[in-house]
């Protein structure tokens, strides 16, 4: 837990560096070879599609456990992070163009808090930590988001999961 308020305060303090530009217009050019894996991967990791997954979770847990952890997870991930666009409102690099702004990453904080309730052994953590930092990359490599938004949204989705986690055991 620990480490996910320290990365957030790390995004919320890269918020203010130009550096964050320099490196997206860097990786952005070195990475244009696989800017259609990285569409993929982006598209994957939707909010529609996190949420279509932690409903069928749900459903095939029987609304208990994992699936439980997972669709919750999810609700309150959507929700802070809503809020945090809302109130920060940081617009998106100049690579890319959305009417939505930047900070923090809606496709991170989704598959993050979706997958963080299944990892429970080495070969699901290092399958769904892979796809997670994926997916962080790919929208760094396509020009959605800065470094910070990644990690900001990887906080708020490990934060969100967390907290059910926690909740779902005092009950």
């Amino acid at each position: 837990m620990a480490i996910s308020v320290s990365l957030l305060s790390l995004s919320a303090t890269l918020l203010n560096l130009n550096v964050e530009s320099d490196l997206v217009n860097t990786m952005y050019f070195k990475t244009i070879f696989f800017h259609p894996l990285f569409s993929v991967i982006s598209l994957l990791s939707e909010f529609y599609i996190c949420i279509i997954l932690s409903i069928a979770f749900f459903v095939y847990y029987r609304g208990r456990g994992k699936g439980r952890a997972s669709l919750f997870g999810l609700i309150l991930a959507l929700a802070i992070t809503y809020l945090a666009k809302e109130a920060i409102s940081r617009p998106r690099p100049e690579l890319f163009y959305s009417s939505h702004d930047s900070f923090p990453s809606g496709h991170l904080s989704g598959i993050t808090s979706t997958f963080r309730p299944f990892i429970n052994s080495r070969l699901k953590a290092l399958l769904f930590t892979s796809l997670i930092i994926l997916v962080g990359v790919s929208r760094i490599g396509l020009g959605a988001h800065y470094p910070s938004d990644v990690l900001a949204g990887f906080s708020i989705g490990l934060l969100s999961s967390l907290s059910v986690r926690i909740l779902m055991r005092l009950k």
